[in-house]
């Protein structure tokens, strides 16, 4: 087997390896309380534990950090129907309604008064992201806020938020 070959069989390997990750990990559940609303919740949990296959290059990545620096600029703004509508994902809307995701950004002042967010972490497998920074509010709040993504329509949309602290 010369090198090419040992490459082709070993990237054809990876992709196997990582469609039964893929089919463990992403058991689909919805879950909302003051403190997170998402549609995905057993993914945060394997978040931390599971290393990138390919890891995202910033061609890659961008895009999820645009998504979210753009909700949070429309919260900012009092758009909370911008925010919900034009940012979160097909399954997110069928499961929170845009009544409940307005409570959970009311009820967190770090989201409706928020001034920033810094990247800590971007996480890409296919189709679905995972990006964690620290978000600080007008008044001074930091919180850490983990946000599930899905790639749906040729966007990333938001599936989860999860504040921590």
């Amino acid at each position: 087997m010369n090198l090419l070959n040992f490459m082709q069989f070993t990237h054809r390997f990876k992709q196997s390896a990582f469609t039964v990750i893929a089919t463990v990990f992403f058991t689909f559940t919805f879950s909302m309380s003051t403190n997170s609303i998402f549609a995905t919740a057993e993914s945060f949990e394997e978040f931390d534990k599971r290393l990138s296959i390919y890891p995202p290059t910033r061609d890659d990545y961008l895009p999820v950090i645009e998504i979210i620096a753009t909700q949070l600029d429309a919260i900012r703004q009092n758009s909370f129907d911008r925010a919900y509508f034009f940012y979160t994902s097909k399954e997110f809307k069928e499961k929170t309604s845009l009544l409940q995701f307005k409570s959970f950004i009311k009820e967190n002042k770090v989201m409706s008064r928020n001034k920033s967010i810094t990247l800590v972490e971007v996480y890409i497998d296919k189709n679905i992201g995972y990006y964690t920074g620290i978000i600080s509010s007008k008044d001074g709040e930091v919180r850490t806020a983990k946000y599930q993504l899905i790639f749906e329509n040729d966007n990333w949309k938001i599936l989860g938020i999860q504040l921590l602290n």
